[in-house]
């Protein structure tokens, strides 16, 4: 399960922190050009999105918006980028239901991203 702390500094330069159960994941917001695009540089160095950067920008599309998202900055394609790639798509689909249709996927089935390095 993810969420966020409950006081987030969302003005470039601050700080967000995401929590995966017990693990704290910090980043800085480096970019903010509102209200079209967030950018979050992970901060935490025991994490594995060490020095990637969470893009988010929203393009409006006649009476819709669309949200792009990129997780840049992996040094590699590793078992770990396919694994989180897995679980933002499913995040952002249940983001999508949430504000289309009013409900959201369980998060109990949704796709392991743990930090934990990999076997």
């Amino acid at each position: 399960m993810c969420s966020s702390d409950l006081s987030p500094d969302y003005r470039q330069g601050g700080r967000l922190d995401l929590f995966f159960g017990d693990e704290r994941v910090s980043f800085t917001i480096t970019e903010l050009k509102e209200p079209s695009r967030i950018v979050w540089h992970c901060t935490t160095e025991e994490n594995p999105w060490f020095n990637t950067d969470i893009a988010f920008e929203f393009v409006a599309q006649g009476d819709d918006t669309v949200v792009r998202f990129d997780h840049l900055g992996w040094p590699e394609v590793i078992d770990r980028f396919r694994d989180c790639s897995m679980s933002w798509a499913y995040f952002l689909e249940s983001l999508r239901m949430l504000l289309e249709e009013g409900r959201r996927t369980p998060e109990s089935v949704a796709p392991a991203c743990d930090s934990a390095p990999a076997a």
